[in-house]
């Protein structure tokens, strides 16, 4: 029979419980008190995280984040238009790039192109020519002011929303396949 040294904490009456369920199960128990003196106790301290050091507190502060800010509004792309581009004359996007990127601003290729493109869809710009390959070639309609130019460019926005809508709601429209299937046999 083998034999275990067991220290428990608990109040009176889950002592009384642990007691009985020995008892209920014809457990033999012993209280050896020269063997429990004799033996020192030692108790597990809880693992501690390792200590942090002042610089590792400060790397661990959450770094302050700044807002998303665009760099290159499609307003300042339209200005650029207006006053380097006479009514007639043929640009391409890459044009606009470097021509942004010469008065300071940071816009990429990209942003420039999705300006152009929002502005030909809305009225803005006409697409004359060029391919994907090559570049499209653009020239500018009659100028704007400010007001109309926000109203075209958020009605671009809507539009845009309600074309996404339907595309889920097209995506979306035939789950099941066994749906589909009667639909085409009817």
């Amino acid at each position: 029979m083998s034999k275990y040294l067991i220290k428990i904490k608990c109040d009176k009456q889950g002592l009384a419980e642990i007691l009985a369920s020995a008892i209920d199960s014809k457990a033999n128990i012993e209280i050896d008190y020269e063997t429990i003196s004799e033996t020192p106790v030692i108790q597990q301290q809880p693992l501690l995280a390792p200590a942090v050091s002042l610089q590792d507190q400060r790397d661990a502060q959450p770094k302050s984040t700044k807002a998303y800010q665009q760099k290159l509004l499609s307003w300042t792309v339209y200005k650029m238009l207006v006053d380097n581009y006479p009514s007639g004359l043929v640009f391409k996007s890459s044009d606009v790039y470097h021509l942004q990127k010469r008065l300071g601003y940071d816009g990429t290729i990209n942003a420039v192109s999705a300006h152009l493109s929002r502005m030909s869809q809305v009225g803005l710009i006409n697409r004359t020519g060029g391919n994907v390959r090559e570049g499209y070639k653009f020239e500018l309609t009659k100028p704007v002011n400010h007001k109309e130019f926000v109203r075209l460019i958020s009605n671009y926005n809507n539009k845009a929303k309600i074309k996404e809508h339907q595309r889920t709601l097209d995506r979306n429209k035939w789950i099941n396949l066994g749906k589909l299937q009667t639909a085409i046999r009817n």
